[in-house]
């Protein structure tokens, strides 16, 4: 057939292949820019053999082990020591602080709701700047948490 026949009957895609006499079959080259073979039977298609050597492949695959469940103290220990014990008592604290504020805007929240109209006024300022807070400890604690966690995982 002409080129165009050829890019038609492939999808697009040309294959380097030699075809041997009547009846012997074909065998090509994959465009994996590697030095292998693939022999393919009169009776199979290439689709076929490539097929079959995927699934060779993904047999010589090892499936990665995980372990699920609680995490081990010698887990927490392996990585307090791999931070520092100082890094993560900065860790600690950050978190605390981030929790505490978070639970005094909503109590400050609480309060303003029940107080009384004239009284209500007052404490926007104070949930304001509470809130800042808290939004900035909240992304210093991710973005210290994250960089020291990475850090750590190396010494591990």
């Amino acid at each position: 057939g002409s080129y165009a026949d050829c890019v038609a009957h492939s999808n697009g895609k040309l294959l380097h292949t030699t075809q041997a006499g009547a009846g012997q079959g074909i065998s090509y080259k994959p465009d994996d820019n590697s030095d292998r073979e693939i022999s393919v039977s009169p009776t199979k298609t290439i689709a076929d053999k490539a097929e079959s050597t995927d699934v060779a492949a993904e047999q010589n695959v090892q499936k990665e082990k995980r372990t699920t469940g609680v995490i081990k103290m010698k887990t927490w220990i392996a990585y307090v020591n791999a931070l520092g014990v100082s890094t993560a008592f900065v860790l600690l604290a950050l978190f605390a602080v981030t929790q505490t504020g978070q639970l005094l805007v909503i109590v400050i929240i609480g309060n303003w709701s029940g107080a009384s109209a004239d009284k209500q006024a007052s404490y926007i300022n104070t949930v304001l700047w509470l809130t800042s807070g808290v939004v900035l400890f909240s992304v210093m604690r991710a973005y210290f948490t994250f960089y020291s966690l990475i850090k750590a995982s190396k010494h591990l």
